[in-house]
């Protein structure tokens, strides 16, 4: 073999690897890595039999059924799974972000619901009730393993979220009926340094985990985790989710039309404050939503 034909060779192995290289790095960063996603992610509103997702700009619209579900989704940070509560109120339900072929969660008897994956999506949080009185505390346990272990202990529990980065998980308590709020709080995912936060409802995390989003006297705020910083974000609205990519805030919002129950449509926000717009189709209430990850990430 020639020393020209061998450099040639050389060369393209090199380029090869790089290649290679160069993909798992960009999956890594963009799947759960240090790195944010790109894109935003595809906007899911809880809908029908499952959810009602579509690209940001309203396109591409399709619905994925989800077995059993009943109110609450979430997807894992690394987007690789989906979580579910289901309509007897008795499991929850983790699959691949696809929804397809779910398993059972391994929780204790009673009632769970309101389910968070963990960032790596091999452990939730998730409200139980073990009477089934609608009174409900934190629970953490593996997605495979039965060891849920409780965290909180209240009985007056009534949202939780884990953080992106896994250090803490966001929740309510004290939830009025009468202001529609209650006490936004922070506590380890075993339990330690239990704390509030703020007044409010619907908390969720931007994705560098440095901010809080939700809802306050029926306008959406955000603010620090450790209390500093509250300020309004954008007026009207509720259900707020932050996009993968850090950049888009979702949220619901009646529309104006004289009744006193309107339609509903999911909004966007840039969470720099610029001017809301809708997206998508109208509701008849409110849904949750949540991001799925582009398919091009």
């Amino acid at each position: 073999m020639s020393h020209r034909l061998l450099r040639i060779l050389i060369l393209a192995v090199a380029c090869v690897v790089l290649a290679v290289v160069v993909a798992t790095l960009g999956y890594a960063f963009t799947r759960g890595g240090p790195h944010k996603p790109r894109y935003p992610g595809r906007l899911a509103v809880r809908d029908g039999c499952g959810l009602r997702h579509m690209f940001f700009d309203a396109s591409d619209q399709r619905m994925m059924c989800l077995q059993d579900v009943f109110d609450r989704i979430s997807v894992s940070r690394n987007g690789d799974k989906l979580a579910w509560d289901t309509t007897g109120g008795q499991s929850l339900l983790v699959s691949g972000v696809d929804g397809q072929a779910p398993l059972n969660v391994p929780v204790p008897l009673g009632s769970s619901s309101a389910p968070s994956l963990s960032p790596d999506g091999t452990k939730i949080a998730f409200l139980h009730s073990p009477r089934d009185d609608g009174k409900y505390d934190i629970w953490v346990s593996s997605t495979t393993v039965p060891n849920a272990e409780q965290e909180t202990n209240t009985r007056n529990v009534s949202d939780v979220v884990w953080s992106p980065t896994g250090d803490w998980l966001a929740y309510v308590q004290n939830w009025s009926p009468d202001t529609l709020e209650g006490q936004v709080s922070l506590v380890r995912p075993n339990g330690d340094d239990s704390h509030t936060v703020t007044k409010g409802d619907a908390p969720d995390w931007s994705p560098d985990g440095k901010k809080l989003v939700y809802v306050h006297k029926g306008s959406i705020w955000t603010i620090n985790p450790d209390g500093t910083d509250g300020h309004l974000l954008i007026r009207n609205g509720h259900s707020p989710a932050w996009s993968r990519d850090g950049e888009l805030i979702a949220f619901m919002r009646a529309d104006t039309c004289g009744r006193n129950i309107c339609p509903e449509h999911a909004y966007l926000a840039f969470a720099n404050r610029t001017e809301p717009h809708p997206v998508g189709p109208a509701y008849a209430n409110e849904r949750q939503i949540v991001w799925l990850p582009d398919p091009f990430e």
